[in-house]
């Protein structure tokens, strides 16, 4: 059915980026840019309506070596790192993962968000991906939904039985965004904004999200207030921990589904 809008109810389209962030260089929580494009190789084979953002280089690449699974479903948008939202934050990022107050107790120093600001820009810009995949409307979806292109680590057990996958059970919500998630909220309340100094697995999995594409921008939005409300108190964080801080916010927003880190498949197909 086509809507007064101009897209399709009950459709979808999965959004991804992969860009090269230098994580083949770090001492910790090393992995090189090849390894993401074989992990990003399964999730082609899911064969469904992708968005990909990504440099031209890694476009020319992707359709050079994995030409066999990039299909007419899968749309490229070409744009650099450099121009990517969150971007514009990169001095601040810099300034506050320096200071005395952000190192102080803090024991994820040695992870990718106390250390890397290209991580934690990419991390955090994953709303600003499904937002720019909205508006450039390439299949009329109603309903849009991140994936990490590393989604599943290279497991490929986790993409069996998945060709032409859609999250249909979401299909029906519009008003919430969907997380999996991993623990109970409430765990988290007591450490207010030193969260991000805490070394805890996060309440949800920012591997797969998402919904209706009014629900997805509503998110979207808060997100950005919520991430500049943080930089005020110097809390800078990957998406995770940021989401929480939406949920708890504002928590009608959210529908959260109990499940593991990659259970996306087996709880929404």
């Amino acid at each position: 059915m086509i809507l007064g809008a101009g897209y399709y109810e009950n459709s979808a389209t999965l959004v991804t980026a992969i860009y090269d962030i230098g994580r083949g260089n770090w001492l910790n929580w090393k992995r090189s840019f090849t390894t993401y494009i074989q992990y990003f190789s399964h999730v082609l084979k899911l064969n469904t309506k992708l968005v990909v953002f990504c440099e031209k280089s890694t476009e020319k690449y992707l359709r050079k070596e994995y030409r066999h699974l990039v299909h007419s479903k899968v749309v490229f948008i070409v744009k650099q790192f450099s121009k990517i939202e969150f971007e514009r934050y990169r001095q601040i990022l810099f300034h506050i993962i320096e200071t005395d107050d952000f190192k102080e107790n803090n024991t994820m120093l040695q992870n990718p968000e106390g250390f890397s600001v290209e991580y934690i820009i990419l991390m955090n810009n994953k709303l600003s991906f499904l937002k720019e995949a909205i508006e450039a409307d390439i299949f009329k979806s109603s309903h849009f939904f991140w994936i990490d292109c590393g989604y599943g680590h290279g497991d490929e057990e986790i993409f069996q039985n998945v060709q032409e996958w859609t999250p249909l059970k979401l299909l029906t919500l519009n008003k919430t965004v969907t997380f999996v998630q991993l623990h109970d909220t409430d765990m988290y309340k007591k450490y207010g904004l030193k969260l991000h100094k805490e070394s805890i697995d996060p309440a949800f999995s920012g591997g797969f999200f998402g919904g209706h594409r009014s629900a997805v921008l509503e998110l979207f939005h808060l997100y950005n207030k919520m991430f500049r409300s943080l930089l005020l108190e110097n809390v800078v964080d990957d998406d995770q921990n940021i989401l929480l801080f939406c949920y708890f916010e504002i928590p009608r927003l959210f529908n959260l589904v109990k499940g593991d880190w990659f259970d996306a498949f087996n709880l929404f197909g």
